[in-house]
């Protein structure tokens, strides 16, 4: 079964200095009738799982409707947000139609946080969305919500102590934790400063990380997202942007058709040519550290920019949590 990451908006009320998507609050949102028509295609293709992302999903038009309809269809939906301006009542429409939350945050620190951020409020924000997602489980015992933390030099020392913070909060089931990669607004800002962390940085982050496991309860899963991803893109897992164009690969603004006007099969398929065919995706598999890849990903970006490759005007390098991916906004 496919995992199906969905960006649904660009728009974000914050700008953090990592963004691999490069969302904030200037850049256009997606009409409601788009949003259904991709929540539509997607729910014809029936995947194991949808993740949605942004930007700021929260704020998509329609995005409660899209949610219903795939929860209709039966379909796992999960929803990654900066918890910014929440409210009981926005908690509960949320949580009637996603199975799982998760919340962006990046220090216990609230200066850090906000820093990294760039948004003064950050922190508050998501500290209250995670207690009105307490408050929910507590009589919604289906509902799982957890954290994603993106970590640059500015949080790196600070993880152990977020890691103790976050597991006091009632009710949450999981705390992720990756390192930012050099794509979208990281790539412009971090590649060549101080803030992207080097191949000792990340051991220590795993060091860190490892290091406080036996302090997390039992009931918390802790998970350090390792950094595979750059060397190979598989099938199992697909990304569409806003308007339901899949991407050639993951984090990037290349892509290869609309899932509204053809199946999901014949746009992997599609996909995998390309990343056969290109150049530049094989230079991906040879890319030894974050810098390297970041580099042939602004090149594909670049090429498919150049060529018509629906890249998104303002949009440097690609989309992700994850998720996954890498960022979670």
């Amino acid at each position: 079964m496919k995992t199906i990451i969905w960006d649904t908006s660009y728009f974000c009320p914050l700008q953090c200095v990592y963004c691999y998507s490069s969302s904030g609050p200037h850049r256009p949102q997606t009409e409601a009738e788009q949003t259904l028509a991709v929540a539509r295609a997607i729910a014809r293709e029936r995947p194991g799982a949808v993740m949605i992302s942004g930007g700021e999903p929260t704020f998509a038009k329609g995005i409660l409707e899209a949610g219903k309809l795939l929860k209709d269809a039966g379909i796992v939906a999960s929803i990654f947000t900066s918890g910014w301006a929440m409210n009981p009542t926005r908690i509960r429409s949320l949580c009637e139609v996603f199975d799982r939350v998760h919340v962006s945050i990046d220090a216990s620190d609230p200066e850090v946080n906000d820093r990294v951020r760039n948004r003064k409020g950050a922190h508050a924000n998501a500290m209250e969305t995670l207690r009105l997602l307490g408050e929910e489980q507590s009589h919604n015992k289906r509902l799982r919500f957890g954290v994603e933390c993106t970590v640059i030099r500015d949080n790196l020392d600070g993880i152990a102590s977020f890691v103790r913070a976050m597991s006091t909060v009632p009710g949450l089931s999981f705390i992720n934790i990756v390192a930012a990669v050099p794509s979208g607004r990281g790539a412009d800002a971090l590649r060549c400063e101080t803030q992207l962390l080097s191949s000792e940085e990340v051991r220590q982050l795993s060091q860190s990380v490892k290091g406080v496991q036996k302090e997390v309860p039992p009931t918390v899963i802790l998970t350090l997202n390792d950094t595979d991803f750059l060397q190979s893109d598989g099938e199992s897992c697909v990304q569409l942007d806003p308007k339901g164009n899949l991407r050639a690969i993951k984090i990037c603004d290349k892509t290869v058709g609309n899932l509204i006007d053809e199946p999901l099969d014949v746009l992997i398929a599609r996909a995998l040519e390309w990343r056969q065919n290109s150049g530049l995706a094989k230079q991906l598999t040879q890319a030894s550290n974050f810098v390297a890849w970041g580099d042939v990903v602004r090149r594909i970006d670049q090429e498919a920019a150049a060529i018509g490759g629906a890249a998104i005007p303002g949009h440097h390098g690609g989309d992700a949590g994850q998720p996954r991916l890498h960022d979670s906004h």
